[in-house]
């Protein structure tokens, strides 16, 4: 099944084995300050990685709260492309 992983926990082996072994179109998301979404180990299994600067697990960025719901636009965008081009081309 197609599938955005948001956030992924990609300091679990279990979860990259299985992001590895997916046949279907997949999106990991997530931030470079999230400890547990690694982004190399993202871009390790697919190219069609967004990964958001100073974002944490949360999605959260430093400064004002108007960034951080800047970033959930950002993701917006990201899900609804994915959408068009894997799901619904």
């Amino acid at each position: 099944v197609a599938a955005v992983w948001f956030t992924p926990v990609l300091t679990d082996q279990r979860t990259v084995v299985a992001l590895r072994r997916a046949a279907a179109p997949r999106r990991p998301l997530g931030g470079s300050a999230d400890r547990v979404c690694d982004g190399p180990v993202a871009r390790s299994i697919t190219p069609h990685v967004v990964e958001v600067g100073a974002a944490d697990h949360g999605m959260f960025v430093p400064g004002e709260l108007s960034a951080s719901a800047a970033v959930l636009g950002r993701v917006m965008t990201a899900v609804e492309q994915f959408l068009d081009q894997a799901v619904w081309p």
